[in-house]
């Protein structure tokens, strides 16, 4: 006789309701050998041999279930059972590890930042101190710029007595707080890499741009000032510098900027500031000084944009004050080499050109790239793509994988991600779906008074067709009912019932409610 799928499977599906659990997953097992294609039955298996408390077996088809999908590209759902096992798994560190290898193929970075923080915790409790570090170092490396990430691996690293490397994260974790201009979480990072590391260099330097970042650049110049040998270190001079500026006394800085310059020739950065707070001050002779003193060089190693870019700044203040050696230049007269004897240049937009045929001809220099500052800039913000840890499309897509593998929470956690920020911004394009599927999770959890509320919000999803808008009221009075309200629950049926007659069992519903005198 041949086998009937069909037949097999809805008494598969009836023992399961019966509660003869061991009969039912015969029945499933049956069909999956005859068509190992029907890879879901493995999900529902596990999970009968988990309702009969055998778990051992259960975790056996769901780990059979996740590497099928896994090796067959359904990261998604691979996902979604390994999520599975890590609840059931007494030692998930292997789950949570293949779950952070699956989110990061997603690009799902803060996610799989997450679970290694789980993985972490795992290492801990088993004492092996080295893997739980090397776990969160590599959760730092998903996304260097996450003050958490570092944070959390710096308070370990002092925990277990890693007193070398604690107060280096400290001050990373210092570094990016500044870099958003958080100078209360900063100051706190210092405060514990000076008491790990009293004597390190480093963390009056991060105190002194703590300092500048919090507009305080006395405070800044003091730090500099009183700790030994920081205004001879390269990144010491350059604070200093932006200090004095700060401070709005470029006179003071004179000195050290031509010394970074010529320390760093391809960086005019710390000169343009220079001159740029000199002529807002009105300091123009100084401003032009310190030009006239490295115009030669500037114009040997071709960096004549810069150099005109500040030409241009004092003329359009003061222009008496440019420098007599660059205002009597001649720019025809292009030596071959570097000259004392300069002639008049005309500061138009031409004379780019000429000073660039200078700079070529007079010692066969490329013109460098402008190096940008490490030190002049503390508080910007680092640019970066968008992220697809934000793409609502990809929460959703996960949402529905966790839903179908019976995960309601996951489920929720995801969808919530998909509608986050609606009405703040555009709807995404599946805020409809995820609505409804929201809904239909927190039913299934049991919890109708908030399934109604998901129902409300999905009705409001804009272009809704006639068999959406039907199927939402439908929904809504089955929700109603459920919590009771059965007045609203009967507005909801009638109002389906008024438009489609032959709606799902609308017939039926209201002609129950009419003969239980619900509808008053």
């Amino acid at each position: 006789m041949a086998f009937n799928k069909a037949r097999v499977l809805q008494e598969a599906d009836s023992l399961a309701n019966q509660g003869k659990i061991r009969q039912a997953i015969t029945r499933y097992f049956s069909i999956f050998e005859r068509d190992p294609s029907e890879l879901i039955l493995l999900n529902t298996i596990g999970d009968l041999y988990i309702r009969d408390r055998n778990v051992s077996e259960g975790l056996k088809q769901f780990y059979r279930l996740a590497e099928a999908y896994a090796r067959g590209g359904f990261t998604l759902k691979a996902i979604a059972i390994y999520k599975k096992i890590v609840k059931l798994d007494p030692d998930p560190v292997g789950p949570l590890l293949k779950l952070i290898e699956l989110y990061q193929a997603q690009r799902l970075a803060r996610e799989a930042r997450e679970l290694y923080y789980q993985v972490a915790e795992c290492y801990k409790k088993k004492k092996q101190t080295d893997k739980a570090l090397e776990t969160l170092r590599k959760a730092v490396q998903l996304d260097v710029e996450n003050r958490t990430a570092t944070a959390r691996l710096a308070a370990f690293c002092e925990e277990v007595g890693r007193k070398d490397e604690a107060p280096l994260v400290y001050m990373e974790n210092a570094q990016l707080a500044l870099r958003r201009g958080d100078t209360g979480a900063a100051q706190i990072a210092l405060k514990r890499a000076r008491e790990l590391a009293p004597d390190d260099p480093q963390i009056p330097l991060l105190m002194a741009r703590e300092a500048l970042v919090r507009k305080h650049p006395e405070d800044s110049e003091a730090i500099l000032s009183g700790t030994p040998g920081l205004t001879k270190d390269p990144a010491g001079r350059s604070l200093l510098i932006d200090s004095y500026l700060a401070m709005q006394q470029p006179e003071k800085a004179e000195t050290l900027v031509l010394d970074v310059f010529r320390a760093a020739p391809a960086d005019f950065s710390p000169l343009a500031s220079f001159v740029s707070v000199c002529v807002q001050l009105g300091r123009f002779e100084t401003a032009s000084k310190v030009l006239s003193a490295v115009a030669d060089e500037l114009i040997a190693q071709g960096n004549t944009s810069s150099l005109m870019e500040s030409l241009r700044l004092i003329r359009s203040k003061s222009p008496q004050h440019l420098p007599i050696d660059l205002a009597t230049l001649d720019p025809s007269a292009i030596p071959t080499g570097p000259s004392s004897e300069i002639q008049e240049i005309d500061l138009s937009e031409d004379s780019e050109v000429l000073l660039a045929q200078r700079a070529k001809s007079s010692q066969g220099l490329q013109a460098p790239q402008k190096a940008p500052s490490p030190q002049s800039r503390e508080g910007d913000e680092t640019v970066r793509e968008p992220s697809p840890e934000d793409d609502p499309e990809a929460h959703y897509n996960l949402g529905v994988a966790f839903w179908e593998m019976n995960l309601p929470d996951e489920a929720i956690r995801e969808l919530q991600q998909v509608v986050k920020g609606a009405g703040i911004r555009p709807q995404p394009p599946n805020y409809l779906e995820a609505c409804t599927l929201l809904a239909a999770c927190f039913m299934d959890k049991g919890m109708a008074s908030v399934a109604v509320k998901w129902y409300g919000r999905a009705l409001q999803a804009p272009h809704l067709d006639e068999e959406a808008w039907l199927a939402l009221h439908y929904d809504l009075g089955v929700a109603y009912e459920r919590t009771g309200d059965l007045p609203r629950a009967w507005e909801e049926f009638s109002e389906v019932y008024s438009r489609n007659i032959a709606f799902r069992d609308v017939a039926e519903k209201v002609r129950t409610f009419q003969q239980k005198g619900s509808s008053r």
